[in-house]
């Protein structure tokens, strides 16, 4: 995160990938709205990526209160690519432990990344990962990402669990909505090429306030239902918003889950 001498903050996230396929950590959560409707997604889970972010179609699909928020997605050179004019407050909820859910405050992207995976893949092969309960069941068949969980939920959602196989072959690590699976799906080559990489930076035209850094922390949280999750949501919602929008830096709620695993 940084701030510039005119006062603008910025929100940077990266990402890369080689060719080939790989396995990107991906899980199968049921994201619920204020009013408490609720949708199965599928979401790319990304520690590197500071933010989180949400389809145009899930908000819509949920109708999802939204908030103004000026949001510029760069690639190369500065080069302006997508711009996110708003961020919507959701809960997402593990699929495999119901009891476990988490609060995000996302912003709203036409399409957040391409399919993932990019072809499909054997899984049966890597017996390491056999008798697990996956995030997401359907790992190897290339479908659509809804929603994309950046860096500052990470501490909430990863757990105790590290399954590890051969050379060429992905890992699995275990989180709240189950295990996902992540890596390469074949021994490295020496010709590997192609690059993508983007930068998200948020402009804003206020100063951030010490206050307003210092607010999010960690709290305990019950079963989330939606009168109790509607309850939260508008207590909070207020405290990041003025005369309806956002007026800093684009923020995720992190919480703990009152039932953790091992």
């Amino acid at each position: 995160m940084s701030a510039s001498a005119n006062g603008e903050e910025s929100l940077v996230a990266h990402a890369a990938t080689l060719s080939g396929t790989k396995l990107f950590g991906t899980a199968r959560v049921v994201a619920i709205s204020l009013l408490g409707e609720r949708m199965v997604i599928r979401a790319l889970i990304d520690p590197a990526v500071e933010g989180s972010f949400i389809t145009e179609k899930v908000a819509q699909a949920l109708s999802l209160s939204r908030t103004a928020t000026p949001l510029a997605v760069n690639g190369f050179g500065g080069q302006t690519a997508v711009m996110a004019k708003s961020s919507v407050l959701l809960s997402l909820q593990s699929c495999t432990s119901p009891k476990l859910s988490i609060h995000v405050l996302a912003a709203v992207l036409t399409k957040v990344t391409s399919v993932l995976p990019k072809q499909l893949i054997n899984g049966s092969q890597w017996s390491h990962l056999q008798g697990l309960e996956l995030a997401d069941p359907e790992y190897e068949t290339p479908a659509p990402i809804d929603c994309l969980i950046g860096a500052e939920m990470w501490p909430d959602i990863i757990r105790a669990g590290l399954r590890r196989g051969p050379s060429g072959s992905p890992a699995a690590y275990k989180t709240v909505f189950g295990w996902v699976i992540t890596g390469p799906t074949t021994k490295p080559t020496a010709h590997q090429s192609s690059l993508d990489a983007f930068t998200i930076t948020l402009t804003s035209t206020d100063t951030l306030s010490s206050d307003l850094r210092k607010f999010w922390e960690l709290e305990e949280l019950t079963p989330v239902t939606g009168s109790a999750s509607s309850r939260y949501m508008r207590r909070t919602l207020p405290i990041y918003t003025s005369a309806g929008r956002i007026r800093s830096l684009l923020r995720v709620t992190t919480l703990h889950c009152q039932a953790r695993t091992t």
